[in-house]
């Protein structure tokens, strides 16, 4: 196997299939025209570099997010010495149009990416979301939702007539069957799919329905009915560590972030 270019880091997600994560930091190898099997997304952090595509080159800069279709060759350099910093995902068609379909309740032949470089900030704010999440100890809910609202945002960007999303209607006892399942479940790696196969309803319109009802999405429920088994737990005074496996989360250090996110306090103020 080639050694990757120094500066690159690369990383698979298990639970999502077809995704592979870039992260180059002070990178100045140059790609050679090329083409590939995935669609790229690329969103720049810092630096300057150049990418040639469909008979033209152009300097991207951070705040540039740029997408490279599937089988379009394109070349990338760099010509500051300092190299330049990005994100990225190669994402298989496939799933990429089943995640289309969830959003929007009907299948597309393709995406047409007519814009391939773009400063849409909702769109490179939602990917740049997502990305951070599948690098760190975020639950499965969390990440789904987050790969859902980045597909939202594409589906906006790249289709010059928006279809129609999937209405929400009455789904009051599918929203109390998902938060009792939630309540029952938290510490376990709860997925979209499994809560729209309970509720009956596409994982899209599901979240939406849920967070209209509820008032946050169920990745954040979840988490927040850790927090609360967590909170019992140091009445008890048992140790951190088994704490923080009790309640699902990763670590002692996945607990402490959440809870003084949600608490105000650090979970040693709250037991002391």
């Amino acid at each position: 196997m080639a050694e990757r270019p120094p500066g690159i880091e690369v990383w698979r997600t298990p639970d999502f299939d077809g995704m592979l994560f870039y992260r180059g930091t002070n990178v100045t190898h140059p790609y050679p025209r090329h083409w590939h099997e995935e669609i790229h997304f690329c969103a720049y952090t810092s630096g300057l570099g150049n990418l040639a595509i469909r008979g033209r080159s152009q300097q991207v800069v951070n705040g540039d997010f740029t997408i490279t279709p599937a089988g379009e060759v394109h070349e990338n350099w760099v010509n500051d010495e300092l190299g330049c910093a990005f994100r990225s995902l190669y994402l298989d068609v496939k799933p990429l149009l089943r995640l289309v379909h969830q959003v929007i309740g009907r299948e597309l032949p393709a995406l047409d990416f007519k814009n391939l470089s773009t400063t849409d900030r909702r769109l490179r704010t939602t990917f740049l979301h997502l990305h951070h999440l599948m690098s760190g100890p975020a639950s499965q809910l969390e990440r789904e939702t987050a790969l859902l609202e980045f597909v939202r945002a594409l589906i906006s960007h790249s289709c010059t007539l928006y279809p129609a999303e999937i209405r929400a209607g009455h789904e009051g006892s599918a929203v109390r069957r998902i938060r009792g399942f939630i309540e029952e479940y938290f510490a376990e790696a709860i997925s979209l799919e499994d809560l729209a196969h309970i509720a009956n309803l596409s994982p899209f319109h599901l979240h939406r329905v849920f967070t209209q009802a509820i008032g946050m999405p169920p990745h954040a429920y979840q988490t927040q009915v850790r927090i609360n088994r967590a909170k019992q737990l140091m009445r008890q005074r048992m140790p951190l560590c088994h704490i923080a496996m009790a309640a699902g989360f990763a670590d002692q250090s996945h607990l402490t972030r959440h809870f003084r996110r949600l608490v105000g306090v650090t979970p040693g103020q709250f037991i002391s």
